[in-house]
């Protein structure tokens, strides 16, 4: 995504007030509304293609939780072309504790981080984050996502944006805990009409080329190869319009031994 970066200066700070403004018609308590009115608003980001509106504030001192969440919600409704705001918080040094921090803020870090390590969202779809004092514990449930975000350096990009956000050092580790992945409901087997018939196999939908009848390989690939099915988890997705009328697709799939990155192109029609 690209964002268009407005950054607040003496110059421009009048165009912070239509969010100041807004904020006062949020329904907030009191020491809540005041504490926002009270905040420096550092920055603003807009990715236009996502609806996606980034707000950087300095606050004084916290509010708690779900006041984020009401203003968040507001400024989603009342802003148009804007599906999701992101409020990133900024505090004056031991105002909050990391724990803190995580449980008001932790996926507007997540996808702080996934923007500055450009790493793609879909590697956060199962994570979680438990944090004792100064540490915090960043768990995924396999290998591959442990390597693939060691790889994009994600230990000292959050390590970096805490620091920045919280006025003090927090070291970060990165861990595998296979019971993040939730689990699969085992699916009941239902007896044909006839039980002594064999049930009919399910008829596969080919959504675009030919049909496949090669058995799936592994992506975990070390060689060249001439042809190469694959079978697994679209973890990301993207559809650009080209200016002749073309659809660039491109995506990303996993089996979880390795990931593939796929580019085709789809005539309009």
């Amino acid at each position: 995504m690209t964002p268009v970066s407005t950054p607040l200066t003496p110059e421009t700070e009048t165009a912070a007030s239509p969010f100041y403004q807004l904020l006062q018609q949020i329904p907030l308590q009191c020491f809540e509304q005041e504490r926002f009115l009270q905040a420096e608003l550092l920055g603003v980001q807009v990715y236009p293609e996502k609806g996606i509106l980034v707000l950087r504030l300095r606050m004084g001192a916290a509010v708690p939780a779900d006041t984020y969440a009401n203003v968040t919600r507001y400024l989603k409704e009342s802003l148009p072309g804007v599906s999701r705001v992101v409020l990133d918080v900024h505090y004056a040094p031991s105002a909050v504790t990391p724990a803190d921090y995580v449980a008001s803020h932790g996926k507007e870090l997540i996808f702080c981080a996934a923007e500055e390590a450009d790493i793609a969202e879909g590697w956060f779809s199962h994570y979680r984050i438990e944090v004792n004092g100064s540490d915090l514990s960043f768990q995924v449930p396999h290998e591959l996502a442990r390597q693939q975000l060691e790889r994009k350096l994600l230990v000292k990009t959050l390590e970096d944006l805490l620091k920045a956000r919280l006025g003090a050092a927090v070291k970060v580790e990165l861990a595998i805990n296979a019971a993040i992945l939730p689990e699969i409901p085992a699916m009941a087997e239902e007896k044909p009409a006839d039980f002594n018939a064999a049930p009919k196999a399910a008829a596969s939908v080919v959504v675009y080329g030919r049909k496949i009848a090669e058995v799936p390989q592994s992506m975990n690939v070390k060689d060249e190869c001439n042809g190469f099915v694959a079978q697994g988890e679209i973890i990301l997705f993207e559809q650009i319009q080209t200016r002749s009328g073309r659809f660039l697709i491109k995506m990303t799939i996993t089996d979880y031994t390795d990931s593939l990155d796929v580019r085709l192109f789809l005539e309009g029609d």
